[in-house]
């Protein structure tokens, strides 16, 4: 992880869906993936990042800041920009299930990395932010 998640708070989550998901033997088109499966009461939304609205997602967060969630982020159409615009204007973490590139969002409070999208990887990253249900 880089960056810092100092007094987070409840984010929006934002989950970047890719328009075509891989499919393989260990993943198949229903395995659930991101924060979604490990986190409750905290609001998420599904977007296509080349077709998402910066100033729609900075008005659903509010006050609140924005956790983007995504594999590959700097390959998806669209991605690298929106979380950059959103940074600009509004506390932004960016969550990298994919193998993580050189690339890094300017402007973003951190950027968190977890080689995999995996439900592991994905409890990893929720845990990491906070978002755990306190049992």
């Amino acid at each position: 992880m880089e960056g810092s998640l100092a007094g987070l708070g409840v984010p929006l989550i934002v989950q970047v869906l890719e328009s075509e998901a891989e499919v393989n033997i260990a993943v198949g088109p229903g395995v659930p993936w991101g924060l979604g499966p490990h986190i409750n009461g905290t609001e998420q939304v599904h977007i296509a990042s080349q077709s998402a609205s910066p100033a729609a997602l900075r008005a659903a967060a509010g006050t609140r800041p924005i956790v983007v969630v995504g594999r590959n982020l700097h390959r998806l159409p669209g991605a690298a920009g929106l979380i950059e615009e959103l940074a600009a204007s509004h506390p932004v973490v960016a969550v990298e299930m994919g193998w993580p590139s050189a690339w890094r969002p300017a402007g973003v409070r951190a950027f968190v990395t977890t080689y995999g999208a995996s439900r592991a990887n994905g409890w990893a990253a929720a845990s990491t932010l906070g978002l755990l249900p306190h049992a």
